[in-house]
């Protein structure tokens, strides 16, 4: 899983929000919002999968991705 990535994602978004806001441009403000939401999601969702692997071990993290 590649959290930097994940980061850089956000940071662009959030510039992208930034710039709109200073263009008065509303449409693309709500678009970058909307991505930026999906991108955090995605992040919290990498993050917290990272940390059951730490968390459980390798073997019993998989094994529950099974039973789920």
């Amino acid at each position: 899983i590649a959290l930097e990535c994940e980061k850089q994602a956000l940071e662009i978004l959030a510039r992208g929000i930034e710039a709109s806001l200073d263009a008065g441009d509303a449409a693309s403000r709500e678009f970058f919002a909307g991505s930026l939401l999906e991108e955090e999601e995605h992040l919290d969702y990498a993050e917290t999968q990272l940390e059951l692997l730490r968390s459980l071990g390798e073997a019993n993290y998989l094994a529950q991705q099974l039973r789920d």
